[in-house]
């Protein structure tokens, strides 16, 4: 997960200071993007414009093993499929990353081969005039014990222990569209 940020500019001209301050922007397709060094830092954003949106990059990956395997899709706040920002479909995808998605709040819900699961919830979060991203363990354990009040996230579960268990995992399984 990482903290980025995307300023609709044409150019840096009035962005000199991002790099005085130590970041590394690109202009990109009419925007100037940017990403922050370290994702849980707060950063100070009171020089930022105002029009500034800044948002997550997480990503779906993993896949199985001969005798080992883990993976992580990422999940909405109510457990539902997301329409990933990129799908990679060349290149070596094998146990690799298979979809980015861009947001500002999500799950992601780690599995292996063997059925443990970890969720934790992430964030965007301001504080004053900073910004940061904050991070909740939701909850561990096994496939078959996941609790009553997480049967929203259930159905993510299981496709990250499907995509733990898919042998050289190529594709993105749990995306909208």
């Amino acid at each position: 997960m990482e903290l980025h940020c995307r300023i609709p500019r044409e150019s840096f001209e009035d962005l000199q200071f991002l790099t005085s301050e130590g970041y590394d922007p690109q202009l990109m397709k009419g925007s100037v993007e940017m990403k922050f060094p370290d994702p849980l830092k707060m950063y100070l954003i009171s020089d930022f414009p105002c029009d500034t949106h800044y948002y997550m990059k997480l990503w779906e990956f993993g896949g199985g093993m001969t005798k080992t395997g883990s993976a992580y899709v990422i999940a909405g706040i109510d457990g539902q499929k997301l329409i990933p920002t990129e799908i990679f479909k060349t290149g070596h995808l094998a146990n690799n990353i298979h979809a980015e998605f861009e947001e500002r709040a999500a799950h992601t819900i780690h599995a292996t081969k063997n059925g443990k699961i970890d969720i934790k919830y992430f964030q965007i979060v301001y504080i004053h005039d900073s910004v940061s991203i904050a991070c909740k363990d939701i909850w561990k354990g096994g496939i078959k014990s996941v609790p009553n009040k997480y049967v929203n996230l259930e159905d993510a579960c299981f496709t990250a222990w499907r995509k733990a268990n898919c042998y050289h995992c190529r594709e993105a399984m749990y995306i909208k569209g």
